[in-house]
């Protein structure tokens, strides 16, 4: 996801690391890929207002803004997670029983969450879930064409990552890493290098 926001006046690599730290900031927990426009708003208007304060002769232009977006970043932080601790917020356990409907059986808290929300608001995906259905069907059809040596690697590193399928199959990791590119090859060859 790219950011449409433009900084006319502002250095292009001033430019490049806000976006670059505004879109890490994104993949932490309690912020997701949606925030990133504003995050590199807000980032961006911190170091314009401190850049009054700004001597060349201390440091570059890099390092001082390195140190403002920082700190900033640090402030979101600490702001996202004392929201977090809200009294107002629900506290209890997932498995505790809630009473969903007037007339309803209790169910269990966990039934209640949207998994959707909590996936987008986590950053765990900024795909919805009709992308992230599309992309399994796409995947599977691509790796069922794959040799069958290729298929098997595909499982198990479904479940596994390479030291323990290296390990299993007592293949050097750098054979793995050689199967590894020649999927990724075959994969972008079949219309998938969007999900790579």
């Amino acid at each position: 996801m790219g950011s449409r926001n433009r900084y006319t006046g502002i250095d292009e690599s001033t430019v490049k690391l806000i976006r670059f730290m505004a879109k890490q900031l994104c993949k932490q927990s309690g912020f997701c890929y949606a925030d990133q426009p504003d995050i590199e708003q807000e980032l961006m208007f911190e170091l314009v207002r401190h850049l009054q304060d700004y001597d060349p002769s201390k440091a570059s232009l890099r390092t001082f803004a390195t140190g403002i977006v920082q700190q900033k970043i640090v402030n979101l932080i600490e702001t996202q997670f004392a929201q977090k601790r809200d009294p107002r917020a629900i506290n209890g356990s997932l498995n505790e029983f809630v009473q969903v409907e007037d007339d309803g059986h209790p169910e269990e808290r966990w039934t209640t969450v949207d998994i959707e929300e909590y996936l987008q608001s986590t950053g765990a995906t900024n795909r919805s879930r009709e992308e992230r259905l599309d992309l399994k069907i796409d995947l599977e059809m691509a790796i069922g064409k794959l040799p069958e040596d290729l298929r098997r690697l595909c499982e198990l590193f479904s479940e596994k990552n390479i030291t323990e399928v290296s390990r299993e199959l007592n293949i050097p990791r750098s054979t793995l890493y050689t199967a590894v590119n020649k999927i990724k090859k075959l994969l972008e060859n079949a219309g998938l290098k969007i999900y790579l």
